[in-house]
């Protein structure tokens, strides 16, 4: 990875780890369709502004088309919903712990769909790492999460929510790799997001349902948050990356990901780490590192 790269990587990692706190602030007062739909929209407004300075064309033909609109399901508006949903009743941190299984699903994917991104040792050891620490960042995890109805239940229903998330932006980065290769990286951020909003709006009105707009200060904040850095510019910083190191490296960030969110966890909200924290971020670490040495 160059230097700009990694920029852009480190630069992700503290937008889509902060997003999770955000997140959990917003859906306390909106539901997760309504804050989806408020996300997408100013995250499009957001990236036309730089699409219209950049000019960068328009999509050619019906296959770059469809997979733009297949983009817009699997890298925003459905695991968008997932994440709003299951942050109702599970904590940020053990959202952003559940987000970093994006790499796992990706590798097994990419195996199977991309003829340049095969197994190897390293790559393997890599996961393995990571995988690790984020078992040991799930051991720090039990604090008291979301009250209300069944816990177990919706706490369970609501990690699974995360993991098919995070198998669905797998496929969606995947799908990126194999079918826009070539496409220039602002196309692939600025249309997804346009088309996976106009799909979620037409859903919406199709089954009477309003977009619910926040009331409170923190809300708006967390709203704005969550559509212009974190939708607009973290998706355009992820195509960046995918289109020059591959999906697997890529998706790497989402190891990463969990210390900045279990740290504003601590720091915001006043959760309890230990050893578990400062070990599991080492592994997370070490596994970046190693899958970039090994790809």
């Amino acid at each position: 990875m160059t230097s700009r790269q990694w920029a852009a990587f480190l630069a992700l990692t503290v937008i889509w780890g902060s997003s999770f706190l955000w997140i959990k602030i917003a859906v306390a007062e909106l539901d997760p369709v309504s804050l989806s739909a408020l996300r997408l929209c100013l995250g499009a407004i957001g990236l036309a502004v730089f699409y219209l300075m950049a000019r960068p064309g328009t999509p050619r033909g019906a296959g770059e088309w469809a997979s733009l609109i297949v983009l817009g399901v699997l890298g925003s508006s459905v695991p968008w919903i997932l994440i709003g949903w299951a942050e109702i009743t599970i904590d940020s941190s053990m959202a952003t712990i559940l987000n970093a299984t994006v790499p796992l699903f990706t590798v097994v994917l990419a195996h199977f769909f991309l003829d340049d991104e095969r197994f190897s040792a390293g790559r393997v050891l890599g996961l393995l790492l990571g995988f690790a620490g984020i078992v040991v960042l799930v051991g720090r995890s039990g604090g008291a999460e979301s009250a209300g109805g069944d816990l177990l239940d919706r706490r369970t229903l609501g990690r699974l929510a995360m993991l098919v998330s995070s198998f669905i932006y797998a496929s969606g980065g995947v799908l990126a790799r194999r079918k826009l290769r070539s496409v220039d990286p602002m196309i692939v951020a600025v249309y997804p997001l346009a088309l996976g909003n106009l799909g979620l709006a037409m859903g919406m009105a199709a089954a009477g349902r309003p977009v619910v707009l926040p009331t409170s200060t923190i809300t708006w904040l967390a709203v704005v948050y969550l559509g212009v850095p974190a939708a607009g510019i973290a998706y355009w910083l992820y195509f960046y990356l995918l289109r020059g190191v591959g999906p697997t490296r890529a998706s790497m960030v989402t190891y990463a990901v969990p210390v900045i969110g279990v740290a504003l966890g601590v720091a915001v909200l006043g959760e309890q780490v230990g050893w578990q924290f400062l070990l599991g971020s080492l592994l997370v670490l070490a596994s970046i590192w190693v899958v970039n040495k090994a790809a």
